[in-house]
């Protein structure tokens, strides 16, 4: 489960997974790793919970994540196997989550460039582009005319 309907490459969001104790025994410390790619293939380590579950229910256990590309990516979230666990075949689970590649400039972050995002940018002008890092466009470290025409060049001679 994710945070938000529209995972981008700017805002960071809530990974979730829900664990369950189908058994009579209380469980301390479940321990969930959150994985980009498969953790059997090389998936990169997103961070780690544990969660505490009563008997014949279930808690849930979730990580930050900010993704560093876009595109489709699978989300794997592992539980650790317990002592004297009986089967361990249900201590995992995957998702496809495709992600949107914010480009430098689309200052609304819809995907695209359009109009708001060059009036955003004029409004952000000679303002400090750690509160404004998406209207940095050409990521000089500066906010002013030239991520102005850098997005306005994209948006009238698109590629």
């Amino acid at each position: 489960m994710l945070s938000t309907g529209w995972p981008n490459t700017r805002d960071p969001m809530t990974v979730k997974a829900r664990v369950r104790n189908v058994g009579p025994v209380y469980v301390s410390g479940a321990h969930v790793e959150f994985y980009e790619g498969d953790p059997n293939a090389g998936g990169t380590l997103i961070g780690s919970a544990s969660v505490n579950v009563e008997p014949f229910s279930q808690a849930m256990a979730q990580v930050q994540w900010l993704p560093g590309a876009g595109g489709q990516i699978m989300l794997f979230a592992v539980i650790a196997p317990l002592p004297d666990e009986a089967v361990t075949t249900n201590n995992g689970i995957s998702m496809p989550v495709d992600v949107h590649f914010i480009q430098p400039g689309d200052v609304n972050g819809d995907g695209k460039y359009n109009i708001l995002d060059l009036l955003r940018i004029r409004n952000a002008i000679n303002r400090d582009p750690a509160l404004y890092p998406d209207a940095d466009a050409n990521r000089d470290g500066r906010i002013d005319i030239l991520d102005l025409i850098m997005v306005r060049n994209a948006l009238l001679l698109p590629r």
